[in-house]
Formats: C-alpha cells, structure tokens, sequence
C-alpha cells in the first residue's frame, strides 16, 4: 500500500514537472511572436507647439497670368537680356532690337560676326575712321582685335561655375595710336663690336582714342553700349564716336564738372555754403575710396538723385533738391549715371578766395573753417606746432595780453 502511494506521489511530481516545463516553453515564444507583430510604441512628454502639414509631389509650376511681350515694328532681337528663370520689375530690358536705320550698328556687328575675316567690312571700318578722326598732323595706326568669352553660369544662389557656360561674350577691342618720329641713339653692333647711330624710325605711341564693344552689362553683352577711352578726358573725339558709333557724344569730364558745380550753385543759391560743399565733396570721396579697396570690376557711377539725397541729409529744403535734380537731368541727361571722379578731385580740396588758393588733403577738409571777424569774413586754419612757410618753420606771435 505504501509502495503504491509512493508511485502515485512520484507521478504527480513529473507530471507537475513536465506542465511547467511545457507552459514555459510557450510563454517564450509566445512573446517572441508578440514583439515581432506588434508595433514599436515611444513614449514622450507632452509639450506645446506647432502642427506643420507637408505635402510633397511634382509637377511644372505655371503662371496663372501671362504676358506677351510685343513689337510693333518688324525688327529683329539683336539680344536677350534675360535668361529662363530669371526675376524681372518693371522698367527692367528684356530684349534689345537691331536698329534697322543705324548703319554704324551694322557695320560693327558685321566685323564682329565674321571674326574680322571679312575683308570688305575691315576696309570700311578703317575708311570710316580715317574720315572721322583727326590727330593734328600725325599719322596713327589702327589696330582691332575680336575675341569671344564663355561666360561662367551663376546659380540662383550666386554660385559661379567655371565649368559650365550658356553665354558667349563675343566682343571688339580697338586702339588708334599716333605714329610719331622715333629719337635717334647710339646702338651696339655686335659684329662689329661698336657702338653706330640709329634711328628708330616711326614708332607707335600710347592709344589717343580706343574702344570695347559691346559693353559687358549684367553678364551679357549690350550692342547698344561700349566702353569707350581717351588719353585726355577733355578730348572726347566726338566726330569719332559719331562716324563709329552713330551717336552723338556724351559730356566730357570736365564739361560734367562744370554742370554739376553749375547745378549745385544755381539751384542752391545761397544755401550752397562751404560746409555744405565740404559734406557733398567727403561723401564722395568716400564712395571713391571705398569702391576701390572693395576691387568691384564694376565702375563705380552716381546720378543726381544720389547727391539729392546727400543734399536731404544737409537739411536742403525739397524744392531746390528737385530744382538741382532738373538742371542735371537737362545737361547730364535723365538718369544719366556718371563717375564720381568726373565730379570732384578726390586728391585733394582747394578754396580760392580772390587771389589765394588754400589747398588740404581732402580728410582734412573739415578743419577749415569761416568766420565773420569785425566785420569781415575769414577763412581759418588752425595753428598749432610745426608751422612752415616755404619749406621754412616758422613762429607765429602770440596774440598779446589784454592790458589794463
């Protein structure tokens, strides 16, 4: 009886033993089948902010409004100013046309276009110069190069990639020299081992007149713009510029000084003091100075509004800014932009008064001072240590004491 017990005891334990074992087993995989069905879940703070719904896709974005730009005459785009892509505003060139009447444009664009390689539009071009330009009683040489530039394309985000190109800049440069009678000298003549007399015969000079064409504006050339030079400012050649380019010449530099001091005293009146002057001189100056460190292959250029706006910050009253902007549209032209450098002497600052000329480094302007003294206007400088006269120094008397 007991033995029989015993068994049964031992029975129930390995029965017991296997349950378990097998309720393990699929515990285990129970949990293994769980965690690869069901779905990863994180848990985080609650926290405020704002909800953004993104939708992405593609497709060609379009212009709800288009405009078709037009020509009423029957002309030819010579350029396209503008490239796919590009923003534009109102007043901004987006074509420029051939000039059906302008044999000067056409004459130009035919040696350009052939590479100079036409020989019947070489021949008219130096026939047209010659007609059109006079250089005293010298003979000159005329020389005219044509190249072509791969302009490098530049991204939206201002990037410039050397590597790629969509525009071809195509261009002529010209420069008129006079030949003038070289000097004799002593020359060595080796063979001989001696020194002889020579004669250099006819040599070329520095270029009187030049020109590139078309101007290179905004990355693209501009038939109807060129760069234009002269060795003296005040000789602009203008028969030239008229027989090559078929328009009438610009002001010289110093026929566009004399309309801006022109400008400025006439529609100032007595307004246009010597402080004012010496404000409108140092604001200049200081474009000058500062497009030159910054290296801007582009020129630097002002136009009226520009010094109108110098004469705001003065404290002139609106209507003689607008009298002075008037003046310089009718002799500069409207919007004309021209080089500071035309308008003042960046070098230096000089005052005349009757028959004394005071000249100062133009930062230095500002020590200059007017002064009504009894009665009658001065100009000061102050004085201290250090004072010369001829290169000599000089001591200057003291003013004397008060007496009792």
């Amino acid at each position: 009886m007991n033995e029989n017990g015993s068994k049964k005891r031992e029975w129930v334990k390995t029965a017991a033993i296997i349950f378990l074992t097998v309720m393990l087993i699929l515990t285990f995989f129970s949990n293994t089948f769980m965690n690869y069905s069901l779905p990863e879940v994180a848990t985080v703070y609650v926290q405020s902010g704002t909800i953004t719904a993104k939708i992405r896709g593609s497709g060609v974005v379009e212009s709800s409004d288009p405009y078709n730009v037009e020509v009423k005459e029957s002309r030819k785009v010579a350029e396209v100013a503008v490239k796919v892509g590009d923003t534009v505003q109102k007043g901004d060139v987006l074509v420029y046309l051939e000039d059906a009447e302008s044999e000067e444009l056409k004459r130009l664009l035919a040696l350009r276009d052939a590479k100079l390689k036409d020989a019947a539009a070489r021949r008219e071009f130096y026939e047209t110069v010659i007609q059109n330009l006079e250089l005293g009683e010298d003979s000159y040489l005329i020389l005219l190069a044509q190249e072509s530039y791969d302009v490098p394309f530049r991204t939206r985000n201002d990037e410039v990639l050397d590597d790629s190109s969509d525009t071809v800049y195509s261009y002529l440069l010209c420069a008129v020299c006079p030949m003038r009678e070289g000097k004799p000298g002593l020359g060595y003549v080796p063979n001989e081992n001696a020194l002889h007399v020579k004669t250099a015969g006819r040599l070329a000079s520095p270029p009187e007149v030049g020109f590139l064409w078309p101007a290179f504006d905004d990355r693209a050339p501009n038939l109807y713009n060129a760069l234009y030079y002269v060795r003296k400012p005040e000789l602009l050649h203008g028969e030239f510029i008229s027989g090559v380019f078929g328009t009438e010449p610009p002001l010289s530099a110093p026929e566009q000084r004399e309309a801006f001091e022109t400008a400025l005293t006439d529609a100032l009146g007595a307004e246009c003091s010597m402080e004012l002057v010496q404000a409108v001189h140092e604001q200049l100056r200081e474009r000058i100075e500062l497009h030159k460190e910054s290296k801007d292959p582009e020129p630097l250029t002002v136009t009226a509004r520009d010094v109108g706006g110098m004469l705001r910050e003065c404290g002139i009253e609106e209507e003689r800014v607008s009298a002075f902007q008037d003046y310089c549209g009718q002799r500069l032209g409207q919007e004309a932009a021209v080089d500071p450098a035309n308008l003042i002497d960046s070098r230096r600052f000089q005052i005349k008064a009757g028959e004394i000329t005071i000249t100062v480094k133009p930062e230095l302007s500002g020590q200059v001072e007017s002064r009504v003294l009894e009665g009658r206007t001065y100009l000061l400088i102050p004085a201290g240590d250090g004072v010369e006269v001829n290169g000599l120094p000089v001591e200057l008397e003291a003013e004397p004491a008060a007496q009792a």
